[in-house]
Formats: C-alpha cells, sequence, structure tokens
C-alpha cells in the first residue's frame, strides 16, 4: 500500500510538472522509443488500407476491426470483411491481430453496441464461457491471424457481470498458452483495475481518449497530460505487459449538443466555417477552434501530430513502450 501511494504522488507530481512547464520535462526525459500499432475498422476499410500501405513500415501490427455478435452469441462478420481482411494481409505489415467486440447485430437488423445482453448469455456458466474461450480460439486460427484481440466494454458497473468476466479472461489465458496464441485484451479508462486479478499472459491496452466526445456538452481534447498521467497509475494492478491507445482525428460540438466524432478529414471539412486560426491547448497540446455553420456555433477540437507526439512522451516518461491508434481511415 505504501510503495502504491509513493507511485502515486510520483506521478501525480509528474503530471503536475507536465502541465505547468508545457512538456519540457517530458521532452528531456522520454526514453526509448516507441512500438507503434494501429486499427483498421470495416466501415471506413479503403481509406484504413490506403492509410496503412503508406504507414506500415511504421508500425509492428493492425488490428482487423471487428467480429461482432447476433443476439444468440453466433458471430457475425461484416459484409466488408473479406475484402478488408485480405487487404490487410496484401500489405504485409506486422502482425494481425483479430479484434472482437461485444456488439450486437440482430436478425431483425437492428445494432446494440457493446451489448451486455449477449455478454452475460456468452458467460452465463462456467461452461459456456470456456465454450466461448474455445469457438474464439478456433475461429482465429482459421482465420490465418497471428493473435486475438477482445473488446469487451461496458460491463464495469456490473459486479456479477464483472466476476464472470474474471473467470473468461483466466479461462482465455490458459488455453491461448496451450494454443500458443497471443491474446490482447482491450480495456476502457473506466475500468477497475483494482478489483479482478488480472491474468499473466495476455497483453493488457488501455484506450487513453474520451475524456471529452460523444458522452459530454462540455467541449474539451480526448485527452490530456493529467488523464493520460492518472490512468496510467491506475494500469499498475496490470501485469506488466501492457500499452496504451490513443485516438486519432477530433471531436464537434454545436450549440451545447453533445460531442460528434470527427476523422482528421472531417475537420479539415470545417476549415471554411472557422473564426479564426486553431489554437494550441496548453494542457493536451490538442488543437481547437470555433466555428460558425448554417447560424450555429460550435467548438471542434482535434489532434495533430504535435499533439500525437506529446501524449506519447507522456506515456514514454511513464515507463509506456506500446502505443496503439485508433484508427487508420481519413487522416492523412
Amino acid at each position: 500500500m505504501k510503495k502504491t501511494k509513493k507511485n502515486c504522488l510520483s506521478i501525480l507530481c509528474l503530471a503536475l510538472t507536465i502541465v505547468i512547464f508545457g512538456g519540457i520535462y517530458v521532452k528531456n526525459r522520454a526514453g526509448a522509443a516507441v512500438t507503434q500499432y494501429a486499427w483498421v475498422a470495416y466501415w471506413d476499410a479503403d481509406s484504413g488500407i490506403e492509410e496503412l500501405d503508406r504507414e506500415k513500415n511504421n508500425l509492428a501490427g493492425v488490428s482487423v476491426f471487428a467480429l461482432n455478435f447476433d443476439e444468440h452469441g453466433k458471430f457475425v462478420y461484416p459484409r466488408e470483411w473479406k475484402k478488408l481482411n485480405d487487404a490487410v494481409t496484401k500489405t504485409g505489415v506486422g502482425n494481425k491481430y483479430l479484434t472482437v467486440v461485444n456488439d450486437v447485430f440482430s436478425t431483425k437488423g437492428r445494432t446494440f453496441p457493446k451489448d451486455l445482453k449477449v455478454l452475460k448469455l456468452l458467460f452465463r456458466d462456467e461452461k459456456t464461457s470456456l465454450n466461448h474461450v474455445t469457438e474464439l480460439i478456433k475461429e482465429t486460427k482459421k482465420g490465418g491471424y497471428d493473435g486475438l484481440e477482445i473488446d469487451y466494454e461496458g460491463l464495469w458497473k456490473d459486479p456479477d457481470l464483472v466476476k464472470k468476466y474474471q473467470l473468461f479472461l483466466q479461462q482465455l489465458a490458459a488455453e491461448s498458452a496451450k494454443a500458443n496464441l497471443p491474446v490482447r485484451i482491450i480495456l476502457e479508462p473506466s475500468a477497475s483495475f483494482g478489483q479482478i486479478n488480472w491474468p499473466q499472459g495476455p497483453e493488457y491496452v488501455v484506450m487513453l481518449y474520451n475524456l471529452y466526445g460523444t458522452h459530454s456538452t462540455q467541449d474539451g481534447p480526448k485527452a490530456n497530460a493529467l488523464f493520460i498521467a492518472k490512468t496510467i497509475l491506475s494500469m499498475s494492478y496490470l501485469p506488466e505487459n501492457k500499452g496504451v491507445a490513443f485516438s486519432l482525428g477530433g471531436c464537434r460540438w454545436l450549440d451545447g449538443s453533445k460531442g460528434v466524432f470527427l476523422s482528421t478529414a472531417e475537420v479539415r471539412g470545417l476549415d471554411k466555417y472557422k473564426k479564426g486560426e486553431p489554437i494550441r491547448d496548453a494542457i493536451s497540446h490538442a488543437m481547437h477552434f470555433t466555428y460558425e455553420k448554417a447560424g450555429k456555433t460550435g467548438v471542434c477540437w482535434y489532434a495533430d501530430t504535435e499533439t500525437l507526439r506529446y501524449w506519447t512522451s507522456i506515456a514514454k516518461t511513464l515507463g509506456i513502450k506500446k502505443i496503439f491508434l485508433w484508427r487508420l481511415g481519413h487522416n492523412f
């Protein structure tokens, strides 16, 4: 406990230094180079592949997003999957992971993002959970992927589901080790890191974005120095094989409504409506500007190259050596 408190104080002091001195401390202390990975998504396959082909020499691997479910817990591949998967393979980029998410595409045509009902179905008991693990490994092997990535979200307010999720992770760690299949677990920054005994073996990646976003009417950056430092501190409960993810693009707010995510290309599309030049925020190093469209006033925040460099330097200073980017497509 004393060690945790000491680490907490050290990292919060470091975060304060970052904020006050605008990153000078980080730039002087950033150590060895990080390894970069990225996602490509089926709904933006063409642009994602184009960017992957251009950036592949800078990436150690790519995750193909994403395998979904129907309401009965059966796997559902998007229509664009084969085209996307074949194109990713053709680029020859590093390791290729299959990403599985708890989004449900029902047989009636409805979509349920981050659905908990399907997780409760899959984790109903020890037997069904183990069966799900077996099917995941089989599907990954059948598709010729180098690894499996699990992105199950939204479960942290349900204690019973959290317990079942922990059992699932333990089973997955054990069975994937037998199958010699690398596994990566994607986690929300709001995850209850201290409430689970995280099994050794899998790699853990925490999403460091959406500090402000579609859930908020207040505008702001997707991440800032304090948010990054505090979240990495909370990751001390995780095994050492871990990384963090940052988000490309930006978010806009119009007349007090909730945020809407934008690709970098969509941010540029607001150029003609801008009122003045973009300003770099001192705490996050993100860019922001106001704009007026159809008689309404809006604010847009986004990350540019300097923003990502700054966020990455903070993570590096705090011991993180693997950086993941969400996502390729309409960024460059």
